[in-house]
Order: C-alpha cells, then sequence, then structure tokens
C-alpha cells in the first residue's frame, strides 16, 4: 500500500473533529482528529492517588500529540511532561471512539489515576 492510500484509508477511517463525552471517574475527556491523527487530548479526572498524600484528585491534563490511527481504528499514545501525562489506548469505530485513559505524574511523588474506560462521540 502506497503512504497516499495508507492515509486516505485512515482518515476515511475517523474522520476530523472533536470527539467528547464522560465516565464517573472522567467527567469531562475529549480527543481532537485531524488527517488521521489524534492531534490533543484532555481529561478531568475525578480520582488521582499519590504515593504521598493518598486521593488528591481532581486532575485536569491537556496534551498536544501526534498520534496516527491505524488502518484497523486503534491509535495510542503518551504525551504531555513528567509532571502531568495522558495515556491513552483507543480504538475509532462505528463513529464512536472507546478505549482507556490514565493521568500520571507528580507532586511530590508519584500520583496517577486508575485506567478509566471512555467512550466518545463527534461533537
Amino acid at each position: 500500500m502506497t503512504a497516499l492510500a495508507a492515509l486516505l484509508t485512515t482518515i476515511a477511517i475517523a474522520p476530523a473533529g472533536v470527539f467528547s463525552g464522560s465516565s464517573a471517574m472522567a467527567p469531562e475527556v475529549s480527543v481532537t482528529v485531524q488527517s488521521g491523527r489524534v492531534v490533543s487530548a484532555s481529561a478531568w479526572t475525578s480520582v488521582f492517588k499519590c504515593e504521598l498524600g493518598g486521593n488528591v484528585g481532581p486532575a485536569s491534563v491537556s496534551v498536544r500529540t501526534s498520534a496516527r490511527i491505524a488502518s484497523n481504528g486503534y491509535v495510542s499514545f503518551s504525551a504531555g511532561r513528567r509532571s502531568r501525562k495522558l495515556s491513552a489506548r483507543l480504538r475509532y469505530r462505528k463513529g464512536r471512539i472507546s478505549g482507556r485513559i490514565r493521568v500520571s505524574g507528580t507532586i511530590g511523588g508519584p500520583c496517577a489515576s486508575p485506567s478509566i474506560p471512555v467512550s466518545l462521540r463527534r461533537r
């Protein structure tokens, strides 16, 4: 498959736009798709546990990335600074993006949210 054909296939799989949604542990999650890539993502989590201090949540993070969506709809990325990072394993299928996200970082020590399931719709 040529590079152009692969790009066109990927663009057809996941149309450009902002996909957003929420869950009990992540009241706000959004992913922006452009040209077959996730270019930015943000999440607000209600649970953010630290080694020192327990649950210090809520926590929010916004990141820029350039993660290519594979022809089967899967994409994964980890982006941001050490102090606040967003990791995701997602799949575009039937007009929705679903998968799991995790926010991690440091507040005097290692902190992280649990792995949170999400289901996002295009706005």
